[in-house]
């Protein structure tokens, strides 16, 4: 069984560091004014972009939706951006569910590609809801794990979506908050403390995931006669 989790994470979390030095660069040298009067322009399609942008991201695995959340909130303001976000997370993982639900495993694995094996790994955590919400919370940084997982378990769509949009809104909430932060003059330990908070989130969901994954690599113990 593939296991990609722990680096794969620690890889999204390390470009993440990158994206928040980046954009913290950015608009110490551009004037942040102009450009979100330039978004405002833009009217209607701005925001329509994000949230085809983040919905993508849950459908078509390989991208990665993690730039868009500091991105959003640096573009937007955190509230904005926070439901714009929220709406393409709901939107990516409805179309997930349904293309797992109707066309079947081989078409979700197609998608998914090299993450097949935490797609397996996933639906073994989700014969009932209590285990789509334990699930939700161990793939907490890769959201199109078991949306693609729940289309293929037993869940109705219902609990599905409530519990998948309630859960992502936590580190969305976060890291739209640290993007937004940055256009700010704000005291930078507020940020770093933030920033290490939205990183104990994240590690504490790794931690369970290898957890779990642990106790089910456990050899049972023979039966007693």
């Amino acid at each position: 069984m593939e296991n990609t989790s722990p680096k794969d994470a620690l890889y999204s979390l390390a470009g993440l560091v990158a994206i928040f030095g980046g954009l913290y660069l950015f608009f110490r040298v551009f004037d942040i004014d102009a450009v979100q009067a330039y978004i405002e322009n833009a009217g209607v399609w701005a925001p329509l972009l994000l949230i085809l942008a983040k919905a993508t991201t849950i459908i078509l695995v390989p991208l990665s939706g993690s730039p868009l959340y500091p991105i959003g909130g640096a573009l937007f303001g955190f509230w904005k951006a926070f439901g714009l976000l929220l709406v393409g997370d709901a939107i990516g993982g409805t179309v997930a569910f349904v293309i797992s639900r109707y066309f079947g495993r081989a078409v979700a694995l197609r998608l998914i590609g090299s993450q097949g094996g935490l797609l397996t790994q996933a639906l073994e955590m989700m014969s009932t809801v209590r285990g789509f919400l334990l699930a939700r919370l161990c793939f907490l940084s890769f959201p199109e794990i078991p949306a693609y997982a729940g289309g293929l378990s037993r869940i109705p769509f219902l609990p599905f979506i409530l519990i998948y949009s309630l859960i992502g809104a936590i580190p969305t909430a976060l890291t739209t908050y640290l993007g937004s932060f940055l256009t700010q003059e704000n005291n930078p330990l507020v940020f770093f403390g933030i920033f290490v908070g939205g990183a104990l989130v994240s590690g504490v969901s790794i931690a369970i995931f290898i957890y779990l994954l642990k106790q089910r690599e456990k050899p049972s113990a023979p039966p007693t006669v």
